[in-house]
């Protein structure tokens, strides 16, 4: 759990110790040598906000829940049969991101619209890190669009 955090932190002092260099040649007599160390110096940077945003980000503590599983639950509102097929669109776009990521989706409840989609689907989606990718995936939504169903 450390390791990351180090190898992260080596990389840091590696790119600010680069980044120290590039400046010391910006002094250089030479201008080719100046215009590779000034770009040396923007990569260096853009390199060194990049990792110090992901050591931060390391270095928060973790949700404990975060390896757990999940219920996601999805019911059309509003809107009859579009309603229906938004929240089939929806739970499929859930599924193929599940599968992309390697976690199984099992369907516990379904409740199908006349034309296509769900009323409600209840899914149990299992594997890595399931929770704590998806645990501000709530709310409601409001879709207008050309309707399906005419």
């Amino acid at each position: 759990e450390v390791e990351p955090v180090i190898q992260a932190y080596k990389q840091l002092q590696k790119v600010q110790s680069d980044l120290e260099g590039a400046q010391a040649l910006l002094k250089d007599s030479d201008p080719d040598m100046r215009e590779m160390a000034v770009e040396e110096v923007r990569e260096a940077k853009d390199q060194l906000e990049v990792l110090e945003s992901d050591l931060q980000k390391m270095l928060l503590p973790k949700d404990p829940n975060d390896g757990r599983n999940v219920f996601l639950e999805i019911r059309a509102g509003t809107g009859g049969d579009e309603a229906a097929i938004f929240s089939g669109d929806l739970f499929r776009m859930y599924s193929r991101y599940a599968e992309r990521r390697g976690w199984r989706v099992e369907i516990l409840s379904e409740n199908e619209g006349e034309h296509g989609g769900f009323k409600e689907v209840i899914a149990r989606v299992e594997g890595d890190n399931v929770y704590g990718k998806l645990k501000f995936e709530s709310g409601a939504h409001r879709v207008q669009r050309v309707p399906e169903t005419e």
